[in-house]
């Protein structure tokens, strides 16, 4: 590979993809975060469900079959929200990150509509 001095002199790089031991895929309802106190965004991506027992009481009768017991029924009620994953961004990878969604939305949508370049900042 030759030697780079300046950012400029890059014209092309190649990058290898490797999945760490950690990766997984994931679903996700939602997002909610906010910003650190110095100034990178955390994402905590979650998914929704309906709560599950987490114990069911079954009167048995002699032929096999049950029936429950709502009384001995036990567990959370509502919804549960499992957080899957956390993500810290930084403001400039933020901005490629929005626009990269942005035009997945749009191919989603069925729509060709051309983002602007991301524009460099002096943040």
């Amino acid at each position: 590979m030759p030697e780079i001095n300046e950012a400029s002199d890059l014209e092309s790089v190649l990058i290898t993809n490797r999945y760490t031991a950690q990766f997984r895929n994931i679903h996700a309802d939602g997002v909610s975060g906010g910003i650190t106190h110095n100034d990178i965004l955390y994402m905590q991506f979650f998914a929704d469900k309906m709560a599950t027992a987490d114990q069911i009481g079954y009167k048995m009768y002699p032929d096999g079959h049950g029936e429950q017991i709502p009384e001995l029924t036990k567990g959370t009620p509502g919804v549960v929200r499992d957080i899957e994953v956390g993500v810290y961004m930084n403001k400039a990878n933020l901005r490629v990150f929005a626009q990269w969604i942005l035009q997945r939305l749009a191919e989603f949508e069925g729509n060709s509509i051309p983002f602007p370049e991301t524009q460099e900042s002096s943040e």
